[in-house]
């Protein structure tokens, strides 16, 4: 079985869990993104070279929960950072992203002792301006409000629909989420990879803002 039916049929598994709400509650339309989930679930399987490894008919999670309030190590956190990385990178190849992420949004996978982020809840996606492939346009809002803590300092300015601002709005969004879960400040991660990823995607100038491991 090729890696797309393999990740298809994981996806089945995923959608089985019944673990797919948006921020209000509501079950998510699964279907509508599906082709976005596959190309997902393709990269983070190659991301862990998974590929070979996976049995060659089938493929099952051990576990699937959504990301919690529990303890997470450096390296745990360092992972979350890389893979949400990845998928927002597959959004932007797309013409799309995210407004912001929450620990909600997340499933947390278990396959062979490996652990995959997935972003489950993309109710969030929001278009590319087209006319300049760095900024994104908010036509509608899907939240009663914002929640705070959680997204970028420029989207709470957005006071008026079509809302035009820079799409790395989302990069800061999940700096905040990889220090909320190790629960530390930015400076007591000095010196390490982490601290560097989240310096790069949290600047205050959102045109200087990166997703990028070195």
């Amino acid at each position: 079985m090729n890696i797309n039916n393999l990740s298809e049929q994981l996806l089945t598994n995923i959608f089985s869990s019944n673990l797919f709400y948006d921020n209000n509650d509501n079950n998510v339309n699964k279907d509508k993104h599906k082709d976005l989930y596959i190309k997902f679930i393709i990269t983070l399987i190659e991301q862990h070279n998974l590929t070979d490894s996976i049995c060659a008919d089938s493929i099952c999670a051990d576990s699937i929960n959504i990301l919690d309030n529990s303890s997470f190590s450096y390296k745990q956190v360092q992972d979350i950072a890389f893979q949400l990385s990845l998928q927002i990178h597959i959004l932007e190849q797309l013409g799309f992203t995210m407004l912001f992420l929450q620990k909600s949004d997340i499933l947390v996978i278990t396959i062979k002792d490996k652990l995959f982020y997935f972003i489950a809840n993309l109710s969030q996606i929001v278009p590319i301006y087209n006319k300049s492939p760095d900024y994104l346009i908010l036509k509608y809002i899907s939240v009663s409000s914002f929640p705070q803590n959680v997204c970028a300092p420029e989207i709470y300015h957005a006071k008026s629909l079509p809302f035009i601002t820079h799409k790395t709005a989302v990069y800061y969004s999940i700096g905040l989420l990889c220090l909320k879960l190790l629960n530390l400040s930015l400076n007591n991660l000095k010196g390490t990879k982490l601290f560097y990823f989240l310096e790069r995607s949290m600047n205050s100038d959102p045109s200087k803002r990166s997703l990028l491991f070195l």
